[in-house]
């Protein structure tokens, strides 16, 4: 209900942008031929940042013409370039935003935190063996157990194991020793969420392993995203595995909401 009622407020509120009905202002696009100035505005906290850009660049175009430009930074904040008088209308609009959530009186939103593993996995044809770091790794076992159920007895190691949160419509992003890791959770309904999430496999010859996708996040449970076989040149793999053909790689995540 919250993501219906901020959509009809951000289309209401486009519309109070100064620039509809600029009429023919000749060589000159800009409104009234006014001086364009770059301005910065902060998204109030809970409100898809990307969705109000959205919404404001379609307001700063008419046809081919362009009244300005936005832009959005990883600390939520919203920079416009546009002449003065369409600089108060984008202040308005943020502004009546922010009233919205204030007089909702809603608590801010509690971050997502998604857990990832990275294993890899050859076959053995006997019994499962799993590496001493993901022995006493409860949520580790339950993805090795759901892929030996269907794959095999197998041989696990991990390629390294991170955690990051971020909250909703705000981006994050971590890099590890082997992991590089992006995630945004696009829409939340409950504990439950929806995120897009790229992994990738760092490796002395830069990116090897990657996977991007849209899941949804339901805390408690453990998720094999993917799996793909494993390119050994220029990887990283444990002692013993170096001429192993058969390595598969598989991205785990499990996610809690605070």
């Amino acid at each position: 209900m919250r993501r219906a009622t901020m959509g009809i407020l951000l289309a209401a509120a486009a519309l109070a942008l100064p620039i509809a009905g600029c009429g023919d202002r000749g060589a000159n696009p800009w409104p009234g031929g006014d001086e364009v100035v770059m301005r910065a505005y902060d998204v109030p906290d809970g409100v898809d940042v990307e969705e109000v850009r959205k919404v404001i660049a379609r307001s700063l175009t008419r046809g081919d013409t362009s009244f300005g430009g936005v832009a959005t930074y990883p600390n939520g904040t919203l920079v416009v370039t546009a002449p003065e008088s369409v600089q108060s209308g984008v202040a308005a609009v943020i502004a009546e935003i922010g009233k919205k959530g204030a007089s909702a009186g809603k608590a801010l939103p509690a971050p997502f935190a998604v857990r990832y593993w990275v294993l890899l996995a050859r076959p053995t044809g006997g019994e499962t063996k799993v590496a001493g770091v993901l022995r006493d790794d409860s949520e580790a076992k339950t993805a090795i157990d759901a892929i030996t159920g269907s794959q095999g007895p197998m041989e696990f190691a991990l390629v390294e194991r991170a955690r990051l949160e971020s909250v909703l419509g705000r981006e994050a992003s971590l890099r590890g020793r082997r992991l590089q890791i992006q995630q945004r959770v696009v829409g939340a309904s409950g504990d439950a969420a929806v995120a897009q999430i790229s992994v990738a496999v760092i490796g002395s010859q830069g990116k090897q392993h990657g996977l991007e996708t849209w899941t949804r996040l339901d805390p408690g449970k453990v998720v094999v995203l993917g799996q793909a076989a494993y390119n050994a040149a220029g990887s990283v793999l444990p002692p013993g595995w170096r001429d192993a053909d058969d390595v598969t790689v598989y991205f785990v995540l499990a996610s809690e909401r605070e």
